[in-house]
């Protein structure tokens, strides 16, 4: 017997499955510019159990993520949320510390590009 979701996700979810794509993403000038930090993060416990509900096991966040003249992270939009707010803020903390290549085109510019993270999860917990 699956168990319900909470109201709460089961509301997200349906939300997210009806969200229009819009084809394939332009390019990001961030792409494989990214010099130290991980992308590679687990939610916490709580909701490791929380993704296990029917319909889940794989969640997905995408960030606007937006770089100074140095590379360094200026300032981050969560774009599409993972339904999972505490995973979503562990996402926004670790993408501050991240330090890019700086991006240049005959000079040091700003830039910004999309950051998609995916977070798959087999079997029960």
């Amino acid at each position: 017997m699956s168990r319900p979701r909470p109201p709460a996700l089961a509301s997200c979810i349906e939300r997210r499955e009806v969200e229009p794509r819009n084809g394939t993403p332009a390019p990001s000038p961030l792409t494989n510019k990214r010099i130290s930090g991980t992308k590679m993060v687990a939610p916490d416990d709580a909701t490791k159990t929380a993704i296990n509900v029917p319909a889940m096991g794989r969640v997905t966040a995408v960030f606007k993520v937006c770089i100074d003249e140095t590379g360094a992270v200026a300032h981050s939009d969560l774009v599409r949320t993972s339904c999972f707010p505490r995973y979503d803020a562990q996402l926004a903390a670790l993408i501050a510390t991240w330090k890019y290549e700086p991006i240049t085109d005959s000079q040091f510019t700003r830039a910004c590009g999309a950051v998609t993270f995916i977070y798959k999860q087999n079997g029960p917990r």
